[in-house]
């Protein structure tokens, strides 16, 4: 018997709605430090411009995944999970999943690796500046952990749509998510 289609995909645009905030506070962040370093000093740090660009391309992700994770789940066909109505990417036959889960993986790289360079280069002296960047490398962290959550609610939404019979988990569940 195949299960509700939509077991777990409120709990991640929650989880991106989360996500969305701390990258734009990210955003602010960072923004305000290259602005302020640039005037000041006449020089920026390039992990500030890494995570500047990051949270603009989360910033940017996050509402088009949003916006097909609350499609009615009638639009979409029960045996491929394809729109049929003549919306945006109707004609591609666009999967609800495979453009959320794409830029997601690049995402889960790119979260971590500005934020241990930012936690290993950037000074944080007891000034007003080193609070930004303390909070700066904070934030960084937490946008990293909101996807690992995120991953993990797609791989058991996955679990959730395989049919009974002998499985391969890994197999179906790439090609849920548009890998296969």
């Amino acid at each position: 018997m195949r299960r509700d289609t939509g077991s777990y995909v409120h709990h991640r645009a929650t989880l991106y709605a989360l996500l969305w905030l701390f990258a734009v506070s990210e955003f602010g962040l960072t923004s305000y430090h290259i602005f302020h370093t640039n005037t000041s000093g006449g020089f920026y740090d390039p992990i500030a411009v890494e995570l500047l660009f990051t949270a603009l391309i989360t910033l940017l992700w996050i509402p088009y995944t949003v916006f097909f994770h609350h499609r009615p789940m009638a639009a979409f066909s029960a045996g491929n999970n394809t729109l049929k109505s003549t919306r945006v990417g109707a004609r591609a036959g666009f999967s609800l999943l495979q453009g959320e889960s794409y830029l997601k993986y690049v995402l889960s790289i790119m979260w971590p690796v500005g934020a241990l360079v930012a936690t290993s280069s950037l000074q944080t002296p007891l000034e007003k500046e080193g609070l930004i960047l303390l909070a700066i490398v904070a934030f960084a962290w937490i946008p990293y952990g909101l996807l690992m959550l995120a991953i993990e609610l797609e791989f058991f939404d996955a679990l959730g749509h395989v049919h009974a019979g002998p499985v391969n988990h890994t197999k179906d569940y790439m090609a849920y998510v548009g890998l296969m």
